[in-house]
């Protein structure tokens, strides 16, 4: 008899049990949910914790279950920003002087530059942001454009990609008492006649230290906590935080402690290295790091971030033309470009200043095989920041000395490209970070770039040259030869927003030849793809076991691509984001 009453109240038990795991889950429905493979839609998912339990159909909820019905037209993985700069994002909030961003003449520019030094009449120093060079030709010199306002105060104006710069002449004479080698001066600052013109590339940075706590004010914990809430009203909950420095990392260490992540942050950390000598100790200082993060809820750094190049970009209204600093293969041409009669007109003199430049490698090859090669040892994976074709070939050939044990490694950018290299980094299973946005014609922009690549006859016939247009962005060829494409805004540079519907509607626009660049899922795996990492979910599919990090949508992408109505796909809103199975974010209750 004991036996059977013991038999009994195990089988209560089980019951009981059984019923509380039924109601530990919470059930949503929902008219249209993506799972994240193609053409898989169902109306129901169950969440348990941080991970989801059920997806399919709502008549299989077992009945007595908690359901929570919601709104909207789709439901689909959350997004995930492959490449973001959230410290900068952080940074501008704190600007002193953030230009417009649909300036286009020096008249506007001057304007808004006054209005900035009267409201900002006590600091000795101004630092002027979002400064888009390639949107008008200043013709005469930065230097004198920025005297003409006042000589009486440090004036620094940041290009909006953060690769361009101009000063006034009291910030340069700081820079020329620093007793700066010739050579190097000329690596980093432009000069007309023997004098300075003003302009300078990131790599003068080093002698502006004086500036620093102007250029680089400190963000503070708050600061970036309200960078991610507004993430999460894109729905972002995942991001690579593109170029972290060693001083930068206490930051996130107390992001960290916060008693509610909102989103899941990949560092890459970038460490500077000049000397093959440098590397052991740089190694073992990654090393201590990543043990020592590991720790903490959040945050995964297992990423490393090098530059090897700086803008595409050069300047031919200048006398003689700037050339792009971007490393390439081929030495750059000296393209001129004169207004005459109102009409813009392009021509070519070569100078001995001219006969080979390549633009700016920032690593020498051997020092760059040795670094990513203990670097894959190590099982780190490397961010690369690639803008030519000349340091895309590095990195190619960097990760295949390395023997790419890590399969991981990933390139941001690709914005020139020789085909070969990359046909062979697709084959080796390595990622693309791409930003969409910037595959969009912008002849102001392409006059700075094209004609200093490949001569051409007028500038109306700037994008005749299927070839090379099909070496800029190579998202195709790199796809189709196995590699991955991934989505990053690389906001704030270039594009202040991560709005990651404009980087859909870009890129469902843009084409590649005679075939769009992407479509419609294409585009969503690309944007809901994690960063390659060693650690952690990569799969970003909802399925069971997967965790439960979703978006509902006021508009269904689907539908709205299918019928080509790309523009209204911009002003798509999210209605909710969860993150790890909670509610973080919500338009609508």
């Amino acid at each position: 008899m004991k036996y059977l009453v013991l038999i009994l109240i195990l089988q209560a038990c089980a019951l009981e049990g059984s019923k509380d795991q039924t109601h530990s889950i919470l059930y949503y429905t929902h008219k249209r949910i993506f799972t994240g493979e193609t053409g898989k839609f169902h109306t129901a998912l169950g969440v348990k914790g941080e991970r989801i339990f059920f997806i399919g159909d709502k008549r299989d909820i077992p009945k007595g279950a908690k359901i929570k019905k919601l709104k909207g037209e789709l439901l689909l993985p959350s997004f995930v920003d492959s490449h973001i700069h959230i410290i900068d994002l952080a940074r501008r909030g704190k600007s002193k002087c953030l230009l417009s961003d649909n300036i286009t003449s020096k008249k506007v520019l001057r304007i808004e530059i006054k209005t900035c030094l009267a409201k900002n009449s006590y600091l000795n120093t101004l630092v002027i942001d979002n400064w888009r060079p390639a949107k008008f030709p200043l013709h005469e010199t930065h230097r004198e454009f920025l005297d003409s306002l006042t000589t009486k105060k440090n004036i620094i104006m940041r290009s909006s990609d953060g690769f361009h710069f101009a000063a006034n002449t009291p910030v340069l004479e700081v820079v020329l008492n620093k007793n700066i080698k010739k050579d190097e001066l000329q690596r980093s600052f432009e000069s007309r006649n023997n004098k300075l013109t003003g302009y300078f590339n990131d790599h003068g940075l080093q002698y502006l230290t004086t500036f620093y706590s102007e250029l680089f004010p400190k963000p503070s914990t708050e600061d970036l906590y309200e960078i991610i809430g507004k993430l999460n009203s894109f729905g972002i909950t995942s991001i690579l935080e593109a170029y972290v420095d060693f001083s930068q990392v206490d930051l996130f260490k107390k992001l960290a402690k916060r008693s509610k992540n909102k989103i899941d942050i990949n560092l890459a950390i970038h460490p500077y290295i000049s000397k093959k000598n440098e590397i052991p100790s740089m190694l073992e200082k990654l090393v201590r790091l990543r043990s020592e993060l590991k720790k903490l809820s959040g945050i995964d750094f297992n990423t490393i971030k090098l530059i090897l190049d700086g803008g595409l970009e050069g300047n031919p209204y200048q006398k003689p033309p700037r050339l792009p600093s971007a490393s390439v293969l081929k030495p750059y041409k000296p393209a001129s470009i004169n207004v005459e009669a109102g009409q813009e007109i392009i021509s070519y003199k070569h100078t001995n200043q001219h006969s080979h430049s390549r633009g700016i490698p920032y690593w020498k090859q051997s020092t760059l095989n040795e670094f990513v090669k203990v670097l894959d040892e190590a099982r780190f994976i490397t961010h690369t920041h690639t803008i030519g074709d000349g340091s895309l070939r590095q990195i190619r050939k960097a990760i295949e000395f390395s023997k790419n044990q890590v399969k991981g490694h990933t390139i941001a950018h690709m914005q020139y490209s020789n085909i070969k290299d990359v046909e062979r980094l697709g084959a080796m299973g390595t990622s693309a970070v791409f930003t969409p946005l910037w595959l969009n014609r912008d002849l102001a922009y392409d006059k700075k770039v094209i004609p200093f690549i490949k001569k051409v006859d007028s500038l109306n016939r700037i994008y005749s040259d299927k070839n090379l247009n099909e070496k800029f962005y190579p998202i195709s060829d790199f796809r189709k030869n196995g590699g991955t494409v991934l989505i990053g805004s690389d906001s704030p540079f270039d594009y202040p927003t991560p709005d990651p519907f404009l980087n859909i509607s870009s890129a469902l626009k843009s084409s590649q030849g005679d075939k769009p660049a992407f479509d419609i899922h294409q585009i969503i795996k690309a944007i809901t793809s994690k960063v390659p990492s060693l650690s952690g979910q990569k799969n970003r599919s909802l399925e069971v076991g997967a965790t439960a990090d979703f978006i509902v949508l006021n508009q269904d992408l689907f539908r709205l691509s299918e019928k080509n109505l790309f523009k209204e796909i911009e002003k798509t809103k999210v209605l909710k984001t969860f993150f790890h199975g909670e509610e973080v974010y919500s338009l609508v209750d």
